[in-house]
């Protein structure tokens, strides 16, 4: 359900943020939106504090978009995991670009991590699961 809000929220930010009329100054349209994964790929597996990366890609919608990194929503598990972009400008052209950006995750403890990324659908992420050995 959080998550479903999220990414409503993110939407909506989308919208209202890019939506300013008569403004042709860039500096003064701004939004981060949290942008749906279309696939991740990465290991199953690792040790104690190594290191694996996950590459995610995700869909920009504008020219005016920046990835600035991964926002997770929680810090339990599943974890939930967004990809940020902002977008500053208010003269910005419709793209569908794909960026393909790692997400890492450094496990401390043995154990079954399990990782949620965002989608378009909220009730549908992309599930990877981690095992973790000593």
């Amino acid at each position: 359900m959080k998550l479903k809000f999220l990414a409503v929220l993110a939407a909506l930010g989308f919208l209202a943020g890019c939506s300013l009329e008569g403004d042709n100054d860039n500096n003064n349209c701004y939004t981060r939106a949290y942008m749906a994964a279309t696939t991740v790929t990465g290991p199953d597996s690792t040790t104690v504090n190594t290191p694996v990366n996950f590459n995610v890609s995700f869909k920009v919608v504008n020219s005016c978009g920046t990835f600035v990194g991964f926002q997770q929503f929680n810090t339990t598990f599943p974890r939930q995991i967004g990809a940020a972009v902002d977008y500053t400008g208010c003269n910005c052209t419709e793209t569908s670009t794909i960026l393909t950006k790692p997400y890492e995750f450094k496990p401390t403890v043995a154990g079954s991590y399990i990782l949620h990324f965002l989608t378009e659908n909220p009730n549908s992420p992309i599930v990877k699961t981690i095992v973790v050995t000593p």
